[in-house]
């Protein structure tokens, strides 16, 4: 089983003044085949161990906390890319982030943790959780340091909340979960290109 630092070293590197010391944007959000077979490979027994509910005790600390939501909001994601699978960790990962906000846990990660600490609310269908992201991540941008990329998050997360208040869910999600789109989804599907890395956020 991989320790949370396995995870958190995978998915970040090495750290410089609180950023990435390289560009980690191509694992994160290019979606590439390799990365998500490489996933499956080294951390698909940990994901299946954190959607099953076994890895709890990992969110007692800020960065067991951390680890357990990328395994279920990021690395679920790409392991099951365009699948109604890809969100199965969604609720998990939420309620783990709602705990550690409740008990500060976030304020003890380097700001490019925090970034995905705070992502579960992005990917929410509450307004009242994209409300909250937004906040965070402006605060985020205020903090951060000028050589790190954080307006693009806090731009992110704005365009996943004006989503969610105009629709209330998302709708590039509806088809890999078999919802149905009402004439106003299908016309914003057909006019964004917009997909967050799965034809889906």
């Amino acid at each position: 089983m991989p320790s949370p630092d396995d995870i958190i070293h995978y998915w970040f590197g090495e750290l410089l003044n609180g950023w990435t010391a390289e560009n980690r944007y191509p694992l994160w959000f290019e979606g590439r085949i390799e990365d998500d077979a490489e996933m499956a490979e080294r951390f698909g027994v940990a994901i299946d161990a954190a959607l099953a509910g076994e890895l709890e005790d990992w969110l007692q600390s800020p960065t067991g906390a951390l680890a357990y939501i990328l395994l279920l909001d990021q690395m679920t994601r790409a392991t099951r890319r365009n699948t109604a699978e890809a969100y199965a960790g969604d609720v998990r990962a939420l309620a783990a982030c709602h705990r550690g906000l409740d008990s500060n846990q976030d304020q003890a990660l380097p700001i490019v943790y925090r970034t995905f600490f705070y992502l579960p609310l992005e990917h929410s269908e509450s307004l009242a959780d994209q409300e909250r992201c937004v906040s965070l991540f402006n605060t985020l941008r205020e903090l951060a340091p000028e050589h790190t990329p954080l307006s693009h998050s806090y731009d992110y997360a704005v365009q996943h909340r004006d989503v969610i208040a105009r629709f209330g869910r998302y709708p590039q999600r509806n088809s890999v979960l078999g919802r149905h789109s009402t004439a106003a989804e299908t016309a914003y599907l057909e006019q964004s290109p917009e997909r967050w890395g799965q034809g889906v956020s």
